[in-house]
């Protein structure tokens, strides 16, 4: 997932055999994050059970030179990048005092 401060571009790679399943873009705001987890239940993944915050430069660094950017683009290299690297990705936590209302 993209994050920027008015969307959230996210694409789904299950798996690194397969391309990128689904690419799709939602408000950043609570209206938006419903329908990313609607969108993730209908597709029978589980949303957010867990994420791994990764600095952006080891995704760049491992994809090598590229042209082209857009928030689309970057959502794919993330996709990409978590399915080819899950073996070495860690949970991050998310920070405290965190509101869930």
């Amino acid at each position: 997932m993209d994050i920027s401060k008015d969307w959230l571009d996210v694409a789904i790679c299950a798996d690194v055999t397969e391309p990128v399943t689904e690419v799709f873009q939602v408000e950043n705001n609570l209206k938006g994050i419903g329908k990313l987890i609607k969108k993730c239940t209908k597709l029978k993944l589980r949303p957010w059970v867990c994420y791994s915050a990764v600095p952006a430069l080891e995704i760049k660094n491992s994809i090598g030179v590229t042209r082209g950017k857009t928030d689309r683009v970057d959502a794919i290299r993330i996709a990409v990048y978590a399915a080819t690297h899950v073996h070495k990705l860690k949970p991050s936590k998310l920070p405290v005092p965190f509101c869930y209302n």
